[in-house]
């Protein structure tokens, strides 16, 4: 039968590919459980003692339309498998980044994401929806697309804190844009992307006066990547 945590974590990698997600988080979004709950699961095994809940199992099996196997269960008791398949034959849930007011997907509406700050190794987490603002162009029909308020004096002039990011989670980040960085301990960093090889992605500010030193960060360490395409100084 195999260790059932390595077997709940083989299934959370068929969920995200069949999902078409590469992360925890975005998986742990969609499917409205506290990205946390995940992260520290699939990215920390060493470090994490407890098998993942009936309930948790459940969430993942409604919004990905996998059936849970037995083997990532926590036991054969037959209110988890009932609970487990409950979820697997419901209509999945809508997506959790929705406008206001009518519980739909909004394409005219973005969410506003907590803010990242911006100075030299300071971090922040971005984790909740705090709000929602109107989808700019340079996001139309961009999928699983975000903003954010900028925290911190270390990217400006580009961005002056308090300013409103827009976020393209999908364009492929390229040296010379502007970006946020997510780590696999769920901080953050706006920062630019100065070059990423040999397994090193290297960050540099734009207030190189108060902030000159460039960040490296080996990749494993961080999530993802996403491209900074404009911004709103009204915010």
């Amino acid at each position: 039968m195999g260790d059932v945590k390595e077997n709940q974590r083989a299934y959370i990698r068929q969920a995200m590919a069949a999902l078409g997600v590469d992360n925890p988080t975005t998986l742990a979004r969609k499917a409205d459980l506290a990205p946390s709950t995940l992260v520290r699961f699939m990215n920390q095994p060493e470090r994490v003692k407890h098998q993942l809940s009936a309930k948790t199992l459940a969430a993942i099996a409604k919004v990905s339309g996998l059936p849970v196997p037995q083997a990532a269960l926590v036991n054969d008791a037959p209110a988890i498998e009932a609970l487990v398949r409950e979820a697997e034959h419901a209509p999945s849930a809508p997506p959790r980044f929705v406008g206001r007011g009518n519980g739909h997907q909004n394409s005219d509406m973005i969410p506003i994401r907590g803010g990242a700050r911006g100075g030299n190794e300071q971090e922040m987490f971005l984790n909740d929806v705090i709000g929602y603002t109107a989808r700019p162009s340079s996001l139309k029909d961009v999928k699983d697309a975000y903003s954010m308020y900028m925290v911190g004096d270390s990217m400006s002039p580009r961005y002056e804190p308090g300013w409103l990011l827009y976020v393209h989670p999908h364009k492929p980040p390229k040296p010379g844009r502007a970006v946020v960085v997510e780590k696999t301990n769920d901080a953050v960093m706006v920062k630019v992307l100065r070059s990423w090889k040999h397994g090193k992605i290297e960050l540099i500010s734009i207030n190189t006066q108060e902030y000159p030193e460039p960040i490296i960060i080996d990749e494993r360490n961080v999530r993802c990547v996403h491209v900074i395409v404009g911004s709103s100084e009204e915010g």
